[in-house]
């Protein structure tokens, strides 16, 4: 969210008519104002605001038009762009105050949160001091990382996307502009370094259309497939910087509109906005088509005030001295106000609306501050103002420490972990196995000494399946499979279902290495092995992707090249009640997971079914980090741990007549539940068995498999 346009007290911008208006844009700063207002209302949590994230939709339009246009001025004027004078007005325009920021969050991590989260909030530091947080944030979307909570940077994304635009967005401009040069040898130096105009708007045009286009297509494309990068990757935002840049290409045509066309359009323009914050919401496909609404809008702005038209109507209102005193303040304000919102949230353990208000209320005074003795002093003093060499060392230098503070904080806290991880690991029991021949391991208790993982490295204590790349995301129907054990085994076990099987599969892999099997992982985030439609998480649409990979599921198993057993599990989920859906049934889970046993029984599809584990209900790796001393908070009641999918699976159990397999007791020996037994911790998140712990349970679940008598074992218990 780039600040472009004049702030309070500075020079006014020299803006060529053809490409915007002949100077300060008053509405052009009231139109910043209602862009950081949605994100600010927003990020506050108001319900009539549920779309306000549009704001930074907004705000890339009005920075692809001033950009633009002052960097087609420029070539109009000298010929050409002068790079470094480009990259140092940025640099004293965004790096004081985002440096300041960054280094800010970093403190409040290491004095507020947990270590747990030092090593996410790292990379995001290190991503926004290089600013392309973006893509770091686009490679973390994942179901592993659903239930991390936000970083205190990850609102730099924006910033992200403006950078890697003014990268190359010059560099794009310059080769155009050696096109539209007049090609004859015999004209002088001074008439060869001129820009024909029609062709110049002829090359630009045509080059902001088709990249435009593209993005825009490719966004439109992509968004529905993968929502979650989706969001922050450039390319599907591109267009909405080129939508910005397309109305300063075509300012000389478009500020020949007449006011009674203009008025209109500017009113109907911020309607626009207005009406994709109110009526949008975090769960419309964004950005996508949907994203359409508010940036046409903010275009429609813009051009109704064109050439002086930026008193009048819609623009009239935006130049109004409140709105454009809030505009300059814009920047300061977007970057300081959500690393307190994030900060806010984890020591209250969530916000309300009023308090979410009042901490972007308080989030005034950094910002105010930031604004006052940051942004303006470094553009004004006179070391920097004309120094372009200068800026970019000052820029390096600031830029180096951003980088020194983030790597710091990814590194630090591995460092000076006093863990006994490789003495624990020695040991010949650990976790279930050591609760087997110890009882007292399972009780609850404030200090238990090392243990493993350690809560920094338990988030990325997952089965193999995961890194191998074969547990399907969300919106993914193809089955692909990982072979673990022995590969060339006569015997084969199929591990089927969701994250809750998957979790299970360091177990089994672990049986298959003492046993010869080979074992065949077929998993998929939220879907379990069920015949009837189910819904994702708290959407009211029927979870199509996870029935389609259902049926092939099911041929998979009954066809000729199946496993020779299947164990199966998952966890809680809702049942699709809706209107009937082409070639899927419609039931309650119960019946759903009862039905598709009896087909596999019919097949003579050996199988069992491991009962849903406990949820301990918080992130117990970040409890743990903050309650080190204190274990015993990180406990949850056996009641509260059991209310999980086991419910539907007990009543499909007494449908079926089939016989559950059931660990718990294992996972939650005592009431309350122990969130380290046997020094290993049990949960990577809230659900999630730590991939140790689960290699735990191999023998409790060899002996009830040992029960079934089509699965081959080699020695006895």
């Amino acid at each position: 969210m780039t600040i472009a346009a004049r702030p309070r007290g500075l020079p006014k911008l020299e803006q060529s008519s053809r490409h915007g208006s002949s100077g300060f844009r008053s509405d052009i700063q009231g139109l910043r104002a209602v862009a950081v207002g949605l994100v600010l209302v927003f990020h506050a949590g108001a319900p009539f605001l549920p779309g306000g994230f549009v704001g930074v939709d907004v705000f890339f339009v009005i920075s692809g038009f001033l950009i633009t246009g002052l960097l087609m001025k420029e070539i109009e004027t000298r010929g050409s762009i002068s790079l470094a004078n480009f990259y140092a007005r940025r640099i004293k325009r965004i790096l004081p105050a985002a440096s300041a920021v960054i280094l800010a969050a970093g403190v409040m991590t290491v004095a507020l949160l947990p270590r747990t989260r030092w090593d996410e909030i790292g990379w995001q530091m290190l991503g926004s001091a290089t600013y392309s947080v973006n893509w770091v944030l686009a490679d973390s979307v994942n179901y592993l990382n659903s239930e991390v909570p936000p970083g205190p940077l990850q609102h730099f994304w924006t910033l992200a996307v403006e950078e890697q635009f003014y990268l190359f967005w010059p560099l794009v401009l310059i080769v155009l502009a050696s096109f539209a040069r007049p090609w004859s040898r015999k004209q002088s130096r001074r008439d060869r370094s001129a820009i024909r105009a029609t062709r110049w708007q002829i090359l630009t045009g045509m080059t902001v259309a088709v990249l435009t286009a593209a993005s825009l297509a490719w966004s439109v494309y992509y968004t529905p497939l993968n929502p979650g990068p989706a969001y922050f990757i450039t390319t599907t935002r591109l267009w909405e910087l080129g939508l910005g840049a397309t109305v300063a290409i075509f300012a000389f045509a478009l500020g020949g509109i007449p006011r009674l066309v203009g008025r209109p359009l500017g009113w109907a323009g911020l309607l626009a906005i207005l009406a994709a914050g109110t009526f949008y919401s975090v769960e419309t496909p964004f950005p996508g088509a949907a994203a359409l609404l508010p940036t046409l809008g903010a275009a429609a702005v813009i051009v109704a005030g064109l050439n002086g038209h930026d008193r009048h109507g819609a623009a009239g209102l935006l130049s109004l001295r409140p709105l454009t005193w809030i505009g300059d303040r814009s920047y300061s304000l977007y970057l300081w106000h959500w690393p307190l919102i994030v900060m806010a949230t984890f020591l209250l353990d969530g916000l309300s609306v009023l308090e979410g208000t009042l901490i972007i209320v308080a989030s005034t005074v950094p910002a105010l501050i930031s604004y006052r003795y940051i942004e303006l002093p470094f553009q004004r003093h006179t070391a920097v103002r004309d120094n372009a060499l200068r800026v970019l060392q000052i820029g390096g230098v600031m830029m180096g420490l951003t980088v020194l503070a983030s790597v710091s904080l990814l590194v630090v806290p591995k460092l000076a972990a006093t863990n006994q991880v490789d003495a624990i690991l020695d040991k010949p029991l650990l976790g279930a196995e050591l609760l087997a021949i110890d009882p007292a391991v399972g009780v609850a208790r404030d200090k238990v000494g090392a243990f493993v993982p350690t809560a920094i490295e338990a988030k990325d204590d997952t089965p193999a399946l995961y890194a191998d790349g074969c547990h399907q995301e969300v919106m993914a129907e193809e089955i692909v499979p990982c072979v673990y054990g022995e590969t060339d085994s006569d015997f084969t076990i199929a591990v089927v279902g969701d994250s809750h099987a998957a979790h299970w599969v360091p177990a089994v892999v672990r049986l298959a290495n003492d046993n010869g099997w080979r074992v065949e992982t077929y998993t998929k985030s939220s879907c379990p092995l069920i015949s009837t439609v189910i819904m994702f998480g708290e959407g009211t649409e029927p979870f199509l992707p996870c029935s389609a990979w259902n049926a092939k599921m099911m041929s998979h198993l009954t066809g000729p090249d199946g496993p020779d057993f299947v164990l199966m599990s998952g966890t809680e989920y809702v049942a699709y009640s809706g209107a009937p859906v082409d070639g899927f049934a419609i039931g309650p889970i119960d019946e759903g997971y009862a039905s598709t046993w009896r087909s596999l029984r019919a097949e003579r599809v050996p199988f069992a079914f491991l009962e849903d584990t406990p949820r301990s209900g918080i992130d117990t790796p970040e409890c743990v980090s903050a309650n080190a001393d204190h274990l015993t908070r990180c406990a949850t009641s056996r009641d509260k741990s059991l209310l999980n999918g086991s419910v539907d699976q007990l009543k499909a159990s007494t449908r079926s007549g089939e016989r559950l397999i059931n660990l718990n007791e294992r996972i939650c020996p005592d009431d309350p539940c122990a969130a380290v037994i046997g020094r290993v911790l049990v949960y990577r998140d809230s659900h999630h068995l730590t991939a140790t712990y689960a290699r735990s349970l191999a023998p409790a679940l060899g002996e009830k498999l040992r029960t079934f008598p089509s699965i081959p074992f080699v020695a006895g218990p």
